[in-house]
């Protein structure tokens, strides 16, 4: 009978999954006790994602030619879970919001605005946010083991987010001015002013005008759509 080898522990973080015998000999037979956090007592190589520390015990029997047995332990070790937080959610009008991430114990923390943390946006307690939509942020904190967790937070933008450029028109000629939306599934109305040399669309994004003079064109808008933006 081949030797079994497993080590005397294993470290497996909160909510993970790892192999107990990588090395396991499928024809032989295994019985793992107890069965709690495993995904079969029954196979060589049982995933264990058990929620605290735990010691398994497993009998290994050969049965060819003869009957061999042997009884070997592995602990897993579960470190103790931690609070994390990357605090309330936040509104704004376009301005950038400092986020504040609150922890238990000496950890590490980076922020991303990618579930898998592709790219990390910053590292440390605070983070200053820019306004965005949805704006979802996730925050990862790693404790002294290793261990991961994460929490989100959310920064809602409720800014108009229209840009206008500066317009060169010779005189006598008529333009359209245009307004670059930063997010277009917003429902907005425009009112330009002065209305004086507006040819049309006063109440568009897009208004033609033919001033005979330097001309400083105001607009209004109003936001239609601001409780569904909210609810993002």
């Amino acid at each position: 009978m081949t030797e079994t080898f497993l080590p005397d522990t294993l470290q497996i973080c909160r909510g993970e999954t790892r192999g107990l015998n990588p090395n396991g000999i499928a024809r032989y037979e295994y019985r793992w006790s107890p069965s709690t956090g495993l995904d079969d007592p029954t196979v060589d190589n049982p995933l264990a994602s058990p929620l605290q520390t735990t010691t398994y015990t497993v009998t290994v029997t050969d049965f060819n030619p003869d009957t061999c047995q042997v009884v070997r332990q592995v602990t897993v070790v579960v470190p103790p879970d931690f609070e994390l937080t990357a605090g309330e959610d936040a509104r704004t009008c376009g301005e950038e919001v400092l986020l504040m991430a609150s922890g238990e114990g000496d950890l590490e923390y980076f922020w991303s605005n990618e579930p898998t943390f592709g790219t990390i946006l910053g590292i440390g307690q605070e983070f200053l946010a820019a306004p965005s939509r949805p704006g979802l942020y996730y925050l990862q904190g790693i404790d002294e083991f290793g261990c991961p967790k994460i929490d989100t937070v959310r920064v809602f933008d409720l800014g108009i987010g229209v840009e206008v450029e500066p317009l060169t028109i010779c005189k006598g000629d008529t333009q359209q001015i245009r307004t670059e939306n930063r997010y277009p599934e917003d429902v907005r109305t425009f009112s330009w002013s002065p209305v004086e040399s507006i040819i049309s669309g006063a109440d568009t994004d897009a208004p033609a005008v033919a001033p005979s003079e330097n001309t400083t064109y105001t607009y209004d808008i109003s936001l239609l759509n601001l409780e569904a933006i909210q609810d993002l």
